[in-house]
């Protein structure tokens, strides 16, 4: 039977976690205070190292990590801490207040300083109703304003410690350490000139006469350097600005901008998981395209835009689960991107348009385990992703999606059993996404789609039973999703990147017969999961997640049964939602299966 110990921790971040541990082991009740300077994957990994131990001890961590709405309203949050003392001082264990997220984004920072100020002013009714250490969790960067921010916290603080990405782990309470606090230390940053072009653009001049197209640039910027906030900022400002131009004049132009616009909004709140929001402004934006093909007679450019609204619809619909509406609008969208070829000849970007909206297609076809529909579009855009690469020289555009192409076909390959034929083209993909990587020098892009390709080289070599060769493509994958967490600073795109990883390093630990390491990072993938259903409200995607890291661990020797039977109730609630997704009645079924053998093993063990 396995331990339940968490997971392994680097030499310097294990020291201050035995530091904070001995503090919570010493003092579970009562008022303390411990500051937490941490990026974002060190502090997730802490969180789940103190917690598993202090489960063992009867008083689990109180896990509370602030939302998306902190930045327009970090005042609620403290409001929430101070209101809650009573209830979370009846429960044992410390309370772990996270507050460390988008480390770069100047909306999180100015929200955070916010909260630092409010909370300090709150410090008698801490000290007063709260009855249980709290471990206040904030990004490297603030350390040198906390002590200013908030003096009467920092006055009453038990410790304070810093965890960095690197492995750098600092006890500030050293007298050298509190030397280097009072120098300024700023958030670890990109340059981001198209971000700095958009805010002069718009300080210079009046609203009606900036620039829209730079918005786009802007946005794409700050997504990729894990500013999320800011970019909704300006994604906002921009749809703003193009709602007045449109009501002012109404033309085609200035309706194109804010559909646009309103396409711009979408995309940050896709990033962020706000899958509400985004589908409002994705019909809104169809709405309008509509309008304009209607007006315009079905200009090359208004097809091409309204091909683009009908896949963002799509993609909510995806999202959510309902397949049948994700297929009408890909199928819409992928009749548009026909025209185009037959009317001009085949241009690059009416070629790659019809790449895309084929991918879409195929997508809906996989998810229905329609394989002879998802074969045939594949091998199409695959196709065509190659003559595209051909034709442009192998621009990096051209060559990402050729690797997405590759990677498509290869699902089909393994899908049925044909692994030489997955094998093949899964390794022509790595093989160009290593390219990307030495030609794009490692943007979170070229290096997400490398963990990727990664991933699915160690599927193949799972599957043939080379688990040497699994288990290192696996780790550099992990390796590389453990920096884009710090990088992007959490976004769910990045946390369920690691959670696919940690689950992939614990099926080869459990081949290898080393449950001790499968459990230790199927729990760690386990927190992710959770924290991803808090953030997304129970996507489907979220819930199979879910379900799937609790079942391998329901495989381990000696867990808790219960942990399956959770898995069982939500495979029951994606029956009841989606009745047409197969999947799910398979998966289903099993797990009926093995709570059934449980049963019996219990009843032959009396």
């Amino acid at each position: 039977m396995p331990m339940n110990e968490p997971q392994t921790l680097d030499v310097a971040t294990e020291e201050v976690a035995q530091q904070i541990l001995r503090h919570l082991e010493w003092q579970p009740k009562g008022f303390s205070l411990i500051f937490l300077f941490a990026d974002v994957g060190p502090a997730l990994r802490l969180a789940t190292w103190l917690d598993a131990r202090l489960v063992l001890r009867g008083h689990p961590l109180q896990r509370h990590e602030v939302g998306d709405g902190f930045v327009d309203a970090p005042e609620r949050d403290v409001d929430t801490l101070t209101r809650r003392c009573s209830e979370l001082s009846d429960h044992p264990g410390a309370v772990w207040f996270g507050v460390q997220r988008h480390p770069a984004d100047d909306r999180w920072n100015r929200a955070r300083r916010r909260f630092i100020s409010r909370i300090n002013e709150r410090r008698f009714l801490l000290e007063r109703d709260l009855n249980r250490p709290l471990i206040l969790v904030l990004p490297v960067s603030a350390r040198s304003e906390v002590a200013t921010m908030a003096p009467d916290l920092w006055h009453i603080r038990t410790a304070s410690h810093q965890l960095r990405t690197d492995g750098r782990s600092l006890a500030v309470d050293s007298t050298q350490a509190l030397e280097r606090m009072r120098e300024p230390v700023a958030a670890t940053a990109m340059e981001t000139p198209a971000y700095d072009e958009w805010r002069k653009s718009t300080a210079e001049v009046e609203p009606n006469r900036v620039f829209l197209p730079l918005s786009q640039p802007a946005i794409a910027e700050l997504l990729t350097v894990g500013r999320p906030a800011d970019a909704m900022e300006v994604a906002i400002a921009a749809r703003d600005i193009a709602q007045c131009r449109a009501a002012d004049n109404g033309t085609p132009e200035a309706l194109r901008d804010l559909s646009v616009s309103l396409d711009n909004v979408g995309q940050v709140a896709r990033a962020q998981g706000d899958w509400a929001q985004a589908e409002r402004v994705y019909r809104e934006s169809l709405e309008i395209r509509r309008q304009l093909i209607d007006r315009l007679g079905g200009t090359p450019e208004a097809l091409r835009d309204l091909s683009v609204s009908l896949n963002n619809v799509g993609e909510v619909a995806r999202t959510h689960g309902d397949w049948p509406q994700a297929e009408r609008v890909y199928r819409e969208s992928l009749e548009i991107s026909r025209q185009p070829i037959d009317r001009l000849g085949g241009t690059p970007e009416a070629l790659r348009d019809l790449s895309v909206s084929l991918n879409k297609v195929g997508e809906v076809a996989r998810a229905q385990g329609d394989w002879a529909q998802a074969e045939r579009v594949y091998r199409e855009s695959l196709e065509i992703s190659r003559q595209l690469s051909d034709r442009l020289g192998g621009t990096p555009e051209a060559l990402r999606d050729l690797s997405i192409s590759l990677y498509n076909v290869g699902e089909v390959a393994r899908a049925q059993g044909d692994w030489a034929q997955a094998e093949r083209v899964y390794r022509e993909s790595l093989e160009i996404s290593r390219q990307l990587i030495d030609r794009l020098g490692g943007t979170p892009q070229a290096l997400r789609d490398l963990s990727i390709s990664l991933d699915n080289v160690g599927e193949v070599a799972r599957a043939q039973g080379d688990w040497a060769q699994a288990e290192r493509v696996y780790r550099e994958s992990l390796e590389i999703r453990r920096q884009l967490i710090d990088r992007l600073g959490g976004t769910p795109e990045a946390l369920r990147d690691l959670s696919v990883s940690l689950n992939n390093v614990g099926q080869v630990a459990r081949a290898q017969g080393d449950w001790a390491q499968a459990e230790r990072v199927y729990r760690e993938s386990l927190e992710i999961s959770r924290q991803l259903i808090d953030r997304l409200g129970g996507t489907p995607q979220a819930l199979e997640d879910l379900m799937i890291v609790l079942l391998l661990i329901g495989e381990i020797p000696g867990v808790e049964e219960t942990l399956i039977r959770e898995a069982a109730s939500i495979a029951r609630d994606l029956n009841v939602r989606f009745p047409e997704v197969e999947r799910y009645r398979d998966m289903l079924s099993q797990i009926e299966t093995r709570i059934a053998a449980l049963a019996t093993d219990r009843s032959d063990a009396v």
